[in-house]
């Protein structure tokens, strides 16, 4: 606690106010360049993760369990959001397996929080390795360059080293007590998602400036 208030709640208020303000510059961008799918759906992934702190931070008139729970939710889907936002700016197209590595993922979650009321650690351990699993084909999507493909590598190496970077941090907590150090490690876990932001805003800058160099040297 803090004089008056509880730095919790202060905290993921904050979180939710930053996320909520990250998610209304990616929809500039959208409304900017229309024909990019990328910032369209990294804002509705901010917009997730900014509901998800709102109800961590207990100031909505609902039960502790619920606002947990769907704290939990938006925060999943937020991340789901971000990868797939990645997918669709690298121009890769749906494939079946797609559907299929979702629905798995999303299966281990639900058995995550199974594992809340019978093993809070083997529960902790799960929901952790969920996000783990994401950030890395996250981190790694990103990183990996289609031969022929004319997107710019600076950005993507940002966003993408970020991601593996937040999927170590996570591996790391699942073993390493760190609830006397509860305001860094989440500022640790929110500054790595900003700076992949910041990747992806680069990226977003790079194959801009590509396309136009490419339609420069066709003209010439």
């Amino acid at each position: 606690m803090t004089l008056f208030f509880n730095a919790e709640t202060i905290s993921y208020l904050g979180y939710t106010t930053l996320f909520l303000f990250i998610a209304l510059g990616f929809l500039f961008l959208k409304l900017v360049d229309k024909a990019e799918e990328g910032p369209g759906i990294w804002a509705f992934s901010f917009l997730s993760n900014a509901l998800g702190f709102l109800f961590w931070s207990l100031v909505l008139p609902v039960p502790t369990l619920v606002n947990y729970g769907l704290g939990e939710l938006l925060h999943i889907c937020g991340f789901f959001l971000l990868i797939i936002g990645a997918y669709r700016f690298m121009h890769l197209p749906y494939r079946w397996w797609n559907l299929a590595l979702a629905l798995g993922i999303f299966g281990l979650w639900i058995v995550g929080l199974w594992l809340v009321k019978h093993n809070a650690f083997a529960a902790s351990i799960v929901l952790k390795g969920v996000r783990l699993l994401m950030f890395t084909l996250g981190g790694l999507l990103l990183l990996y360059r289609k031969k022929g493909s004319n997107l710019a590598g600076k950005g993507r190496l940002l966003a993408g080293s970020c991601m593996l970077a937040w999927a170590a941090w996570l591996f790391l907590s699942a073993f390493v007590k760190l609830e006397a150090f509860k305001e860094l490690y989440f500022g640790i876990l929110v500054g790595m998602q900003v700076l992949a932001a910041f990747g992806m805003i680069v990226m977003l800058v790079e194959n801009k400036q590509s396309s136009l160099e490419h339609s420069e040297s066709k003209l010439k």
